[in-house]
């Protein structure tokens, strides 16, 4: 399609269309910029004559970027702390950017059962172990984007004690109906 202008281009976007102005970038060829606003299935057809390929189809994805990865339960500047036996459990979120793989690993000396990564969508994965090993202990938890490691990666988590229930005392509840609100627990 020629116009004043020049020649359009039309993007059909999830749907809806927009209008891709044209330069002249020699005696017989123009150019545009297509910029997407949107994520999604963009298909692009030049309007005028019948060019090879058109539609032209594109999928339109967020840029790749790294630190755009959320990690919910596991701390990025300190140490996470957590009793030997007890599983961790996190949540990676990479939706914000662009679809790459996600590996996580922790050294097999420090985890039984083994490592379990579900993918609950497309970008969100949930992840838990359960640590083993000597308390005091730092475990390692490394998380790679499209085989590099993630701002802040390797995460780490310190191990505590076992908590060791025939250990655990109750003072204040003397066993009548009656009990009072305050009360101690110790752990030894």
């Amino acid at each position: 399609m020629v116009s004043a202008y020049g020649v359009k281009m039309i993007a059909n976007i999830n749907g809806k269309l927009v209008e891709i102005p044209m330069k002249r970038t020699g005696a017989a060829s123009h150019g545009g910029v297509f910029i997407a606003h949107e994520l999604g299935r963009a298909n692009v057809k030049a309007i005028m004559a019948a060019f090879v390929g058109s539609p032209f189809r594109a999928i339109v994805d967020y840029p790749y970027d790294p630190s755009r990865i959320s990690v919910n339960g596991l701390r990025s500047n300190s140490i996470s702390e957590v009793r030997v036996g007890t599983p961790v459990t996190f949540d990676i979120d990479a939706s914000l950017t662009h679809d790459a793989p996600i590996t996580v690993s922790v050294p097999p000396v420090y985890q039984q059962p083994l490592l379990e990564k579900d993918k609950i969508s497309p970008r969100l994965h949930h992840v838990r172990f359960t640590p083993v090993g000597e308390p005091g202990s730092i475990v390692p938890v490394e998380i790679h984007y499209d085989g590099k490691p993630i701002p802040f990666s390797p995460f780490r988590v310190k191990l505590l004690p076992e908590t060791e229930v025939n250990k655990v005392k109750v003072r204040g509840l003397d066993g009548s109906g009656k009990c009072t609100i305050q009360f101690s627990i110790s752990f030894m």
